[in-house]
């Protein structure tokens, strides 16, 4: 009856790679973390190209200038804080400013998933491509509320269902390093059987209505007699 449950073969069939896609550009909500590399190229009355790996204290070392504090910051925050030395520090300068080399980002898993521990995470991943590291979330463990701690104070919780059902991923935030995922254990399910679309077993909320529960299972089939169901 468990393998009826539905959507816990989500995790399956989603990568695991460490390495980023090359070719896409960043956003500029990225968050910089330890050991990214950036590039930044100066052009105007003086030329130069330089290649700046993140170091261990959170800092770039920016020749002729120091070292500049970057981790936390977000791709843009950066550039902009660049801009403006770049300015004090000299006459007729252009800056242009990017990522080169992105590295994985370390974060811990717990709870009710198939191999909880800590785990190095591709840059751009996401709750749901995150969780597929630990081997997704175990039969007994909530799709339901899977929560994010951040700074061991920030708390988001994420519905998979929204995901899977209605196609809203908004709540899907992008990984950060140093997160953890909590997957607590689910506390309710309702087999829905018979003359519907997508039969099988689903985890409802407290406050959830029979109406929902038919909307998981894509409604009634064309056969289907409804003046005959039985709870």
């Amino acid at each position: 009856i468990s393998s009826r449950k539905y959507g816990y073969d989500f995790f399956s069939s989603m990568p695991t790679s460490l390495l980023a896609v090359g070719g896409l550009p960043l956003p500029n909500d990225y968050k910089i973390s330890l050991r990214d590399q950036f590039t930044i190229i100066l052009s105007g009355s003086k030329d130069a190209i330089f290649n700046l790996n993140v170091k261990l204290d959170g800092t770039i070392l920016f020749p002729e200038i120091g070292a500049i504090s970057v981790v936390g910051l977000s791709l843009q925050e950066v550039k902009d804080k660049l801009s403006l030395l770049i300015k004090q520090s000299y006459i007729g300068v252009n800056i242009d400013t990017s990522i080169q080399n992105l590295s994985a980002k370390k974060i811990t898993i717990v709870g009710a998933v198939k191999t909880p521990g800590t785990y190095l995470v591709n840059p751009f991943s996401t709750i749901t491509g995150a969780l597929a590291y630990s081997g997704g979330i175990s039969e007994i463990g909530s799709l339901r509320d899977i929560k994010l701690i951040r700074n061991s104070k920030e708390v988001f919780s994420f519905d998979l269902y929204d995901l899977l059902i209605r196609g809203d991923r908004t709540n899907d935030l992008t990984i950060e390093a140093g997160d953890t995922l909590l997957v607590s254990a689910a506390s309710q399910f309702i087999e829905i059987s018979g003359a519907v679309k997508r039969p099988a077993i689903y985890e409802t909320l407290e406050d959830e209505t029979f109406e929902d529960i038919l909307d998981f299972a894509l409604g009634f089939t064309q056969t289907a007699n409804q003046s005959n169901i039985s709870v």
